[in-house]
């Protein structure tokens, strides 16, 4: 089965609205039940706001998701968000963006991408394994952190 097309634009602060009620549809109760407390709006924006970029995912002229990462130190990103809305998921829109991602990171120099997967959140602690993610700390409040060597 082709991927389906999607396309990136960069967010805007009237995308924060959309970035918040998606992750929460799509992170609240695994995030809750690794982590222990709450997600909240102030959680979900500060670490948009601590990225560089902030990509809506879209398909057809519709958002779909988001994707986010930070320059961290020479060579190295820390890719923060990949947040696809429940009704995205499965059709290979992760793999485009994963592609996407690490084809923008080789080009800027990066060789490490560092990310976090919850450990709660089997299906995309076995999808970042397949992607060539593998551990790279011990788990941390429910949290393991894994990287890719480009």
């Amino acid at each position: 089965m082709p991927d389906t097309t999607i396309t990136f634009r960069e967010a805007c602060r009237q995308d924060e609205g959309y970035l918040v009620d998606v992750t929460l549809e799509t992170m609240q109760r695994v995030f809750e039940s690794s982590v222990g407390h709450s997600l909240t709006k102030e959680a979900i924006l500060e670490i948009i706001h601590s990225c560089d970029v902030t990509l809506i995912i879209e398909q057809d002229g519709r958002p779909v998701g988001y994707t986010c990462y930070a320059h961290t130190a020479p060579g190295r990103m820390y890719w923060a968000s990949l947040v696809l809305s429940p009704h995205a998921q499965g059709g290979g829109i992760g793999r485009q963006v994963t592609r996407h991602i690490v084809q923008t990171a080789r080009a800027r120099g990066v060789r490490v991408i560092d990310g976090h997967v919850q450990l709660q959140n089997r299906r995309a602690v076995d999808y970042w394994f397949r992607r060539g993610f593998r551990p790279s700390g011990p788990p941390v409040q429910g949290s393991l952190p894994i990287c890719l060597w480009i």
